[in-house]
């Protein structure tokens, strides 16, 4: 595949990824569970409209909480194999982000 005059092979890029990195691959997808069974436990307690996610919310209330966090958080993870497939180099910031960013869902779900 050649993008921007470069050319890419997605499915060497994202091997390497899962090998090179794999200690952040098992870091966002630890993150991404606990970011989605906080964000279930937000919703059920509290309230839908609360979530600050507006695709999640979207999905929540057009398929219910459990069924609409997991495909927000699906679409999360393909995002993270989608980047990752086409730079090998920025993998680890896409990879470390995403964390971050449940980490502090996390912490917002629980704390907030």
């Amino acid at each position: 595949m050649k993008i921007l005059g470069e050319y890419i092979n997605p499915r060497k890029n994202l091997a390497e990824s899962f090998s090179a990195y794999r200690f952040l691959w098992i870091l966002l997808i630890t993150s991404a569970l606990m970011d989605f069974l906080s964000t279930v436990h937000f919703m059920g307690t509290k309230c839908i409209c609360l979530e600050a996610n507006v695709l999640v919310r979207f999905l929540a209330y057009q398929y219910g909480i459990v069924p609409g966090v997991f495909i927000g958080k699906l679409l999360q993870l393909i995002s993270a194999v989608g980047f990752s497939s086409l730079s090998f180099r920025f993998s680890p910031l896409i990879l470390f982000s995403l964390t971050v960013a449940n980490l502090i869902a996390v912490a917002v779900n629980l704390l907030g």
